[in-house]
């Protein structure tokens, strides 16, 4: 049986997931999908899609991030990904979990969500998940989100595909609404959003101190009227250190970090940790 046919049928047997409803495989399959394996976890990529092409040539997406972030993660560990998009670094984080472990997945639009339904059912890792269709931000409410070819984001630059209206919440209020009583490690890449999950998720950062990596995309904040730096100083004033995915250790001046992260030509993957924690070097 060809792998697409494979997975179409998996998809329509589904098995039951939590918070969201199963898999649409009308949804999940169609023209330019491809079914390929990738570091060990089956995966149902476009190959006309930027994010999908670099999986399938290189195996993996953002060689640095993935790295660190696979050395980070523990197999105990309580893991939010906020910007879950079809699933990467979720199914890759799940994979590594034991019983003690889990991963709370936050991605609001439809389709990016029934993607990473998909792929987590393929490798049969729903048990380590919840999927929450929700985005995280400072405010409890609605919002338009624009979908792109490889993301989605709610402070488009120039044309940025289809509208989709989506619920926001909190992380503060989520985290009392669940009942949620440990977070190890949080990462957020929601394109220029990330001030205002910060906004909504001081009581929980300075409750739980998770280790965090946030993407700082100077273009996407300017939508909005944040910066890079606005979005530094909004993690210094919670006492966390930012650490340079080059260099792999704290900036040494505020230079440094603007050299890397307030191009609005390219973004950038900051990893923060908790001042009474933060290691000298990342690994």
């Amino acid at each position: 049986m060809k792998p697409l046919r494979k997975l179409r049928n998996l998809l329509r047997r589904g098995r039951p997931q939590p918070l969201v409803s199963s898999v649409d495989p009308d949804i999940m399959l169609g023209a330019n999908a491809v079914a390929a394996t990738r570091q060990g976890l089956r995966w149902l990529l476009y190959n006309d899609r930027y994010l999908d092409q670099e999986i399938l040539k290189w195996g993996f997406f953002e060689k640095e991030t993935t790295e660190i972030f696979l050395k980070i993660i523990k197999p105990h560990m309580v893991v939010f990904d906020v910007g879950a998009n079809f699933g990467y670094y979720t199914a890759l984080t799940a994979a590594r979990l034991n019983s003690e472990g889990h991963i709370h997945a936050f991605e609001p639009t439809l389709n990016y969500r029934q993607r990473l339904l998909g792929n987590l059912v393929a490798n049969r890792l729903e048990s380590h998940v919840t999927v929450h269709p929700v985005a995280l931000s400072n405010r409890n409410g609605d919002a338009d989100i624009r979908i792109g070819n490889s993301s989605a984001t709610m402070h488009p630059v120039g044309d940025y595909g289809s509208t989709e209206k989506i619920m926001l919440k909190k992380l503060d209020d989520f985290v009392v609404e669940q009942k949620i009583d440990r977070i190890d490690m949080i990462k957020v890449d929601i394109d220029g959003h990330e001030p205002l999950f910060i906004e909504g998720s001081v009581n929980t950062l300075t409750r739980f101190r998770p280790g965090l990596v946030l993407e700082f995309n100077e273009q996407n904040l300017r939508q909005h009227g944040s910066s890079a730096n606005a979005q530094r100083k909004l993690l210094e004033e919670m006492d966390y250190v930012l650490y340079s995915e080059k260099t792999r250790r704290p900036y040494t001046s505020v230079v440094d970090f603007e050299v890397e992260c307030a191009d609005p030509c390219v973004s950038a993957n900051v990893w923060c940790f908790p001042k009474e924690a933060a290691p000298g070097q990342l690994f």
